[in-house]
Protein backbone atom coordinates (compact mmCIF):
# COMPACT_ATOMS: atom_id res chain seq x y z
CA UNK A 1 0.00 0.00 0.00
CA UNK A 2 2.96 2.15 0.30
CA UNK A 3 3.97 2.87 -2.64
CA UNK A 4 0.29 3.76 -3.90
CA UNK A 5 -0.04 6.26 -0.91
CA UNK A 6 3.12 8.03 -2.16
CA UNK A 7 2.14 8.52 -5.94
CA UNK A 8 -1.39 9.50 -4.90
CA UNK A 9 0.25 12.20 -2.67
CA UNK A 10 2.73 13.25 -5.68
CA UNK A 11 -0.11 13.35 -7.79
CA UNK A 12 -2.12 15.98 -5.22
CA UNK A 13 1.54 17.94 -4.86
CA UNK A 14 1.64 18.07 -8.88
CA UNK A 15 -2.16 18.93 -8.85
CA UNK A 16 -1.11 22.19 -6.72
CA UNK A 17 1.67 23.43 -8.58
CA UNK A 18 -0.36 23.52 -11.42
CA UNK A 19 -0.89 26.99 -12.99
CA UNK A 20 -4.17 28.75 -12.78
CA UNK A 21 -5.56 29.92 -16.17
CA UNK A 22 -6.30 33.81 -14.34
CA UNK A 23 -2.81 33.73 -13.54
CA UNK A 24 -1.61 37.55 -13.99
CA UNK A 25 2.36 37.54 -14.86
CA UNK A 26 4.56 40.87 -15.47
CA UNK A 27 7.26 42.08 -15.14
CA UNK A 28 9.86 44.73 -15.94
CA UNK A 29 10.41 48.42 -16.66
CA UNK A 30 10.22 51.91 -18.13
CA UNK A 31 12.25 55.03 -18.05
CA UNK A 32 11.72 58.72 -18.96
CA UNK A 33 14.41 60.55 -17.97
CA UNK A 34 15.07 59.71 -14.38
CA UNK A 35 11.72 58.46 -13.50
CA UNK A 36 11.51 54.78 -13.54
CA UNK A 37 8.81 52.29 -12.78
CA UNK A 38 9.20 48.71 -11.97
CA UNK A 39 6.06 46.13 -12.38
CA UNK A 40 4.64 42.86 -11.10
CA UNK A 41 1.32 42.71 -11.65
CA UNK A 42 -1.32 43.60 -14.85
CA UNK A 43 -4.15 43.27 -16.78
CA UNK A 44 -5.50 42.98 -19.92
CA UNK A 45 -8.63 44.02 -21.96
CA UNK A 46 -10.79 44.08 -24.88
CA UNK A 47 -14.07 46.00 -25.87
CA UNK A 48 -15.79 46.32 -28.82
CA UNK A 49 -15.05 49.30 -30.67
CA UNK A 50 -17.24 52.19 -30.65
CA UNK A 51 -16.35 53.77 -34.41
CA UNK A 52 -15.74 49.87 -36.32
CA UNK A 53 -18.93 47.58 -35.09
CA UNK A 54 -17.83 44.20 -35.24
CA UNK A 55 -14.18 45.34 -34.45
CA UNK A 56 -12.50 45.00 -31.10
CA UNK A 57 -9.93 47.51 -29.00
CA UNK A 58 -7.17 45.76 -26.91
CA UNK A 59 -5.30 47.59 -23.90
CA UNK A 60 -2.46 45.95 -21.04
CA UNK A 61 -1.76 48.11 -18.35
CA UNK A 62 0.83 46.90 -15.80
CA UNK A 63 1.53 48.74 -12.25
CA UNK A 64 3.21 47.78 -9.09
CA UNK A 65 -0.16 46.77 -7.59
CA UNK A 66 -3.19 44.65 -8.00
CA UNK A 67 -5.32 46.01 -10.46
CA UNK A 68 -9.21 45.56 -11.48
CA UNK A 69 -9.88 44.78 -15.04
CA UNK A 70 -13.17 45.05 -14.69
CA UNK A 71 -13.14 48.60 -13.50
CA UNK A 72 -12.85 48.95 -17.15
CA UNK A 73 -16.74 48.03 -17.86
CA UNK A 74 -19.26 50.32 -19.63
CA UNK A 75 -16.38 52.96 -19.63
CA UNK A 76 -15.69 54.94 -22.46
CA UNK A 77 -12.09 55.16 -21.41
CA UNK A 78 -11.32 51.57 -20.02
CA UNK A 79 -8.00 52.32 -19.61
CA UNK A 80 -8.14 54.95 -18.04
CA UNK A 81 -10.99 53.59 -15.65
CA UNK A 82 -8.67 50.93 -14.84
CA UNK A 83 -5.98 53.18 -13.31
CA UNK A 84 -8.17 55.82 -11.86
CA UNK A 85 -7.90 54.73 -8.16
CA UNK A 86 -4.23 55.22 -8.68
CA UNK A 87 -2.85 58.56 -6.85
CA UNK A 88 -0.26 61.11 -8.89
CA UNK A 89 2.98 59.22 -9.96
CA UNK A 90 2.18 56.12 -8.89
CA UNK A 91 4.05 53.42 -11.48
CA UNK A 92 1.56 52.11 -13.96
CA UNK A 93 2.11 51.92 -17.81
CA UNK A 94 -1.05 51.84 -19.96
CA UNK A 95 -0.27 50.38 -23.41
CA UNK A 96 -2.88 51.16 -26.08
CA UNK A 97 -2.37 47.57 -29.14
CA UNK A 98 -3.54 47.76 -32.56
CA UNK A 99 -4.36 44.34 -34.60
CA UNK A 100 -2.95 44.80 -38.07
CA UNK A 101 -2.01 42.08 -40.62
CA UNK A 102 1.94 42.09 -39.76
CA UNK A 103 0.72 41.61 -35.49
CA UNK A 104 -0.40 43.37 -32.45
CA UNK A 105 1.89 46.62 -31.97
CA UNK A 106 1.66 49.58 -29.22
CA UNK A 107 0.10 52.22 -30.91
CA UNK A 108 0.51 54.34 -27.80
CA UNK A 109 1.74 54.13 -24.31
CA UNK A 110 1.52 56.39 -21.26
CA UNK A 111 3.73 56.16 -18.44
CA UNK A 112 3.85 57.24 -14.82
CA UNK A 113 5.45 58.47 -13.21
CA UNK A 114 6.92 60.82 -16.00
CA UNK A 115 3.88 61.35 -17.75
CA UNK A 116 5.84 60.20 -21.01
CA UNK A 117 3.47 59.49 -24.33
CA UNK A 118 4.76 57.07 -27.33
CA UNK A 119 4.18 54.34 -29.20
CA UNK A 120 6.28 51.21 -30.45
CA UNK A 121 8.74 50.72 -32.25
CA UNK A 122 7.71 48.04 -34.76
CA UNK A 123 9.84 45.28 -32.49
CA UNK A 124 7.32 44.27 -29.55
CA UNK A 125 6.53 40.95 -30.35
CA UNK A 126 2.38 40.51 -28.29
CA UNK A 127 0.75 37.50 -29.37
CA UNK A 128 -3.04 36.16 -28.60
CA UNK A 129 -4.19 32.70 -27.59
CA UNK A 130 -5.93 30.48 -25.48
CA UNK A 131 -8.13 33.20 -24.26
CA UNK A 132 -4.17 35.26 -22.46
CA UNK A 133 -2.36 38.19 -24.34
CA UNK A 134 1.63 37.59 -23.98
CA UNK A 135 3.99 40.48 -25.05
CA UNK A 136 7.31 41.45 -24.98
CA UNK A 137 9.18 44.72 -26.03
CA UNK A 138 12.74 45.50 -25.24
CA UNK A 139 14.01 48.96 -26.00
CA UNK A 140 17.61 50.14 -25.79
CA UNK A 141 18.16 53.74 -24.45
CA UNK A 142 16.26 55.76 -27.09
CA UNK A 143 17.04 59.70 -27.19
CA UNK A 144 13.99 62.13 -26.89
CA UNK A 145 15.46 65.72 -27.29
CA UNK A 146 17.88 66.00 -24.41
CA UNK A 147 16.99 62.89 -22.30
CA UNK A 148 16.72 59.27 -23.15
CA UNK A 149 14.03 56.74 -22.33
CA UNK A 150 13.99 52.69 -22.23
CA UNK A 151 11.77 49.98 -21.52
CA UNK A 152 12.13 46.12 -21.03
CA UNK A 153 8.69 44.40 -20.15
CA UNK A 154 6.94 41.62 -20.80
CA UNK A 155 3.47 40.36 -19.43
CA UNK A 156 1.25 36.72 -19.69
CA UNK A 157 -2.26 37.84 -18.95
CA UNK A 158 -6.27 36.52 -19.39
CA UNK A 159 -7.38 38.61 -21.20
CA UNK A 160 -11.30 40.35 -20.23
CA UNK A 161 -13.56 40.92 -22.29
CA UNK A 162 -15.77 44.20 -21.66
CA UNK A 163 -19.68 43.58 -22.34
CA UNK A 164 -21.92 46.16 -22.00
CA UNK A 165 -23.20 45.95 -18.24
CA UNK A 166 -26.98 46.56 -16.87
CA UNK A 167 -29.91 45.93 -19.76
CA UNK A 168 -29.95 47.06 -23.11
CA UNK A 169 -31.82 50.36 -24.42
CA UNK A 170 -33.66 50.35 -27.25
CA UNK A 171 -33.80 52.75 -29.89
CA UNK A 172 -34.73 56.14 -27.78
CA UNK A 173 -32.68 55.16 -25.13
CA UNK A 174 -35.63 55.47 -22.12
CA UNK A 175 -35.26 57.81 -19.73
CA UNK A 176 -31.44 58.59 -20.00
CA UNK A 177 -32.26 58.81 -24.07
CA UNK A 178 -35.02 61.34 -23.16
CA UNK A 179 -32.95 63.15 -20.67
CA UNK A 180 -30.33 63.97 -23.60
CA UNK A 181 -32.77 65.04 -26.61
CA UNK A 182 -34.33 67.73 -23.29
CA UNK A 183 -30.24 68.74 -23.11
CA UNK A 184 -30.01 68.76 -27.21
CA UNK A 185 -32.91 70.64 -27.03
CA UNK A 186 -32.01 73.41 -24.33
CA UNK A 187 -29.24 73.85 -26.69
CA UNK A 188 -31.15 74.46 -29.38
CA UNK A 189 -33.09 77.43 -27.51
CA UNK A 190 -30.15 78.84 -25.48
CA UNK A 191 -32.32 77.86 -22.34
CA UNK A 192 -29.29 78.36 -19.92
CA UNK A 193 -31.14 76.95 -16.73
CA UNK A 194 -32.31 74.12 -18.59
CA UNK A 195 -28.91 72.58 -19.51
CA UNK A 196 -27.28 73.45 -16.03
CA UNK A 197 -30.40 71.36 -14.88
CA UNK A 198 -28.87 68.23 -17.63
CA UNK A 199 -25.75 69.30 -16.97
CA UNK A 200 -25.58 68.94 -13.03
CA UNK A 201 -23.17 69.93 -10.59
CA UNK A 202 -20.31 68.36 -12.52
CA UNK A 203 -20.89 70.45 -15.65
CA UNK A 204 -23.66 73.02 -14.88
CA UNK A 205 -20.89 75.28 -13.01
CA UNK A 206 -19.86 76.73 -16.32
CA UNK A 207 -23.12 78.36 -16.25
CA UNK A 208 -23.17 80.00 -13.21
CA UNK A 209 -21.64 82.90 -13.00
CA UNK A 210 -22.15 84.42 -16.40
CA UNK A 211 -22.74 88.82 -15.76
CA UNK A 212 -23.46 89.52 -19.64
CA UNK A 213 -25.12 88.85 -22.48
CA UNK A 214 -21.84 88.53 -24.04
CA UNK A 215 -20.87 86.23 -21.05
CA UNK A 216 -23.87 83.83 -21.56
CA UNK A 217 -23.56 83.86 -25.54
CA UNK A 218 -20.18 82.72 -25.35
CA UNK A 219 -20.86 79.94 -22.66
CA UNK A 220 -23.58 78.55 -25.09
CA UNK A 221 -21.36 78.72 -28.37
CA UNK A 222 -18.65 76.92 -26.23
CA UNK A 223 -21.42 74.39 -25.23
CA UNK A 224 -22.68 73.88 -28.33
CA UNK A 225 -19.58 73.36 -30.56
CA UNK A 226 -19.92 70.11 -31.78
CA UNK A 227 -22.99 68.84 -30.66
CA UNK A 228 -26.22 68.09 -33.09
CA UNK A 229 -29.60 69.85 -33.23
CA UNK A 230 -31.47 67.01 -32.75
CA UNK A 231 -30.76 64.23 -31.90
CA UNK A 232 -31.73 60.72 -32.78
CA UNK A 233 -30.86 57.65 -30.00
CA UNK A 234 -29.86 54.48 -31.69
CA UNK A 235 -29.54 52.54 -28.21
CA UNK A 236 -27.50 51.59 -25.33
CA UNK A 237 -27.52 50.27 -21.83
CA UNK A 238 -28.03 51.06 -18.75
CA UNK A 239 -27.05 50.01 -15.36
CA UNK A 240 -27.98 51.01 -12.10
CA UNK A 241 -27.63 54.83 -11.88
CA UNK A 242 -25.30 55.02 -15.06
CA UNK A 243 -26.18 54.46 -18.90
CA UNK A 244 -24.54 54.93 -22.03
CA UNK A 245 -26.63 55.87 -25.13
CA UNK A 246 -25.26 56.00 -28.74
CA UNK A 247 -26.74 58.92 -30.98
CA UNK A 248 -26.04 60.78 -33.92
CA UNK A 249 -27.96 64.10 -35.47
CA UNK A 250 -27.52 66.74 -37.86
CA UNK A 251 -25.24 69.80 -36.95
CA UNK A 252 -25.65 73.05 -37.29
CA UNK A 253 -23.79 73.96 -40.67
CA UNK A 254 -24.56 70.31 -42.50
CA UNK A 255 -23.12 67.03 -41.81
CA UNK A 256 -24.19 64.51 -39.04
CA UNK A 257 -22.32 63.79 -35.85
CA UNK A 258 -22.76 60.23 -33.60
CA UNK A 259 -21.00 58.99 -30.69
CA UNK A 260 -21.99 58.08 -27.54
CA UNK A 261 -22.92 59.89 -24.07
CA UNK A 262 -22.08 58.98 -20.50
CA UNK A 263 -25.48 59.63 -18.34
CA UNK A 264 -25.73 59.40 -14.64
CA UNK A 265 -28.66 59.79 -12.41
CA UNK A 266 -28.56 62.26 -9.51
CA UNK A 267 -31.20 62.29 -6.84
CA UNK A 268 -33.47 60.25 -9.28
CA UNK A 269 -32.86 62.53 -12.32
CA UNK A 270 -30.78 61.39 -15.50
CA UNK A 271 -27.55 64.12 -16.52
CA UNK A 272 -25.07 63.99 -19.03
CA UNK A 273 -21.96 63.22 -17.59
CA UNK A 274 -19.48 63.06 -20.50
CA UNK A 275 -19.77 62.88 -24.52
CA UNK A 276 -17.73 61.58 -27.14
CA UNK A 277 -18.97 62.64 -30.36
CA UNK A 278 -17.37 63.44 -33.52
Amino acid sequence: MKPVFVAGLLGLLSLSFVPSISAQEASGFFRFKQERGDYNSGVAVRWPDPDNPGQSKLGVVLAAQALDATRGQGEMAPLDAVTADLGFGEVYLKLSLNETEDGIRIEHLFSSPGGFNTSGNGEEKISIAGGRIKGSWKLPPTEFFDDTYEADISFDLPLVDLKDPGKPLAAGGGDPGKAYAAYIAALAKGDIEAIKSALGESGGWRFSWLETDHDKARALEEEALHKPVKVSVLGGWEDGDRAMIRIEGPGRLGGKYTGRVMMQREAGVWRVASQELK
